[in-house]
């Protein structure tokens, strides 16, 4: 069971909590229907998620062989068939698609469903083709996060905000990029040549530390520009949403160290569960938002 659980890298869950934000700046948060509901959109996100990992590592699990971090991985390494790998991943994915009988509201348990779908096409596209191609990777890494945000904003009735969709991308992205330089490190150390994945041709460390630069530098922007803008005001009424922005300022900060001082750019979910600055920081965030909306 250990070795089916690392399988599924329920690790990865963490990363679903952008659902919440449709919740947290629509101003819901004090409504235990949508909280319910955005807690469903959650799981079933997970539990596709989990599917799509699957898949991508039956696809990689060559690549993957090849990788000082990624062999040791149940299918790369062995410990687990093809054959239980796929059945686990379309249990897992048609669980998922089955948790969306549990909104019986009109109109939301098809907008879930059809976001799930959307979401299940672009992995496979991703998994099976496109993310062998440099900046394509990435933007459909981003598009994923992009289509969580928008099903449970859809899901909870709420009205989507430009800022909320540009801002969720181009902090994909940046995060992605981040997984993208640890690759790239790999490379410029080892003394044998590697072949990682066929999109690592079109980065080089140089570009990525570039690319996450303006990535943060314009994220920030977004969110400073989205906190103060009226929709967000005048729908939460927390007129000081502006001052959390502090913290996102500091929190990639801290990111950035870790990754270009530090070279600790593998996972950005171990990054997070293992560096307690950048836990303070989260948590120092969620409280401003709690203090403003008291």
């Amino acid at each position: 069971m250990k070795v089916y659980l690392h399988l599924c890298r329920p690790q990865q869950w963490i990363k679903n909590f952008i659902v919440f934000g449709p919740l947290l700046f629509g101003g819901h948060l004090h409504h235990s229907e949508s909280i319910a509901i955005t807690a469903l959109v959650f799981l079933c996100f997970s539990l596709l998620g989990s599917s799509v990992y699957i898949l991508n590592d039956i696809c990689d699990r060559d690549l993957d062989r090849l990788h000082p971090q990624k062999a040791s991985r149940p299918l790369a390494s062995g410990a687990v068939t093809i054959a239980s790998a796929a059945a686990l991943a379309l249990l897992l994915m048609l669980t998922s698609l089955a948790l969306t009988l549990l909104l019986q509201l009109q109109g939301q348990m098809l907008s879930l469903l059809s976001f799930l779908l959307f979401y299940l096409v672009v992995n496979l596209l991703y998994s099976l083709k496109l993310k062998h191609y440099a900046i394509i990777d990435i933007s459909l890494i981003a598009l994923g996060f992009v289509i969580r945000v928008l099903a449970a904003s859809f899901a909870i009735d709420v009205e989507p905000s430009r800022w909320l969709i540009i801002m969720t991308f181009l902090l994909a992205l940046f995060i992605a990029l981040s997984k993208r330089r640890s690759d790239a490190i790999i490379l410029a150390q080892s003394e044998v040549p590697l072949r990682l994945r066929p999109s690592m041709d079109g980065y080089s460390i140089d570009f990525i530390n570039t690319s996450m630069n303006m990535m943060a530098g314009v994220t920030i922007l977004a969110y400073i520009l989205y906190t103060v803008s009226e929709s967000v005001t005048s729908r939460s009424g927390g007129e000081y949403f502006y001052l959390s922005s502090l913290w996102v300022v500091i929190g990639f900060l801290r990111y950035l160290q870790l990754t270009i001082v530090y070279n600790r750019s593998g996972s950005p979910t171990k990054l997070f569960l293992k560096d307690l600055p950048l836990q303070l920081v989260v948590l120092a965030w969620i409280a401003t938002f709690i203090w403003i909306l008291r």
